[in-house]
């Protein structure tokens, strides 16, 4: 019975310690990120969205491809890092790449929307973290 305590007070200890080291990488490497929620819908005529709360691509038929684009800025030299979740049919080319300070970079992002693909409201997040440059 105490080895089994002794095992599972190990094993938390380990998860611990794995938490701290990324919370600790983390937090000395990251000095800015911003989350833009994308969204689109796919219905049976296109729409547009103006809107300026998020990156919107409106209403997109099945079997077309769309085309916005991001404009990036940094005050300090940067590696940029982009990342999509939960939104599916979005495409950016460059997912990482160093930002010089003063800079901008304008960043394609790609809705392909295929033949097969079900009407409906699609919505997710793009993420930007700035990390130092070592």
């Amino acid at each position: 019975m105490k080895r089994h305590h002794t095992f599972l007070l190990v094993i938390l200890l380990a998860f611990f310690i794995v938490f701290l080291g990324l919370f600790i990488y983390f937090s000395t490497t990251v000095f800015g990120y911003t989350v833009y929620p994308v969204d689109y819908a796919i219905g049976r005529e296109p729409g547009f969205n103006l809107d300026d709360d998020a990156i919107h691509f409106g209403t997109v038929t099945p079997n077309i491809h769309v085309k916005r684009i991001l404009t990036l800025h940094t005050d300090k030299d940067a590696i940029v890092e982009i990342f999509l979740k939960n939104i599916p049919h979005i495409f950016i080319e460059n997912h990482t790449f160093f930002l010089p300070a003063g800079t901008t970079q304008k960043l394609p992002l790609r809705l392909q929307i295929p033949l097969a693909a079900e009407e409906g409201f699609y919505e997710g997040k793009l993420i930007v973290l700035y990390r130092r440059v070592s």
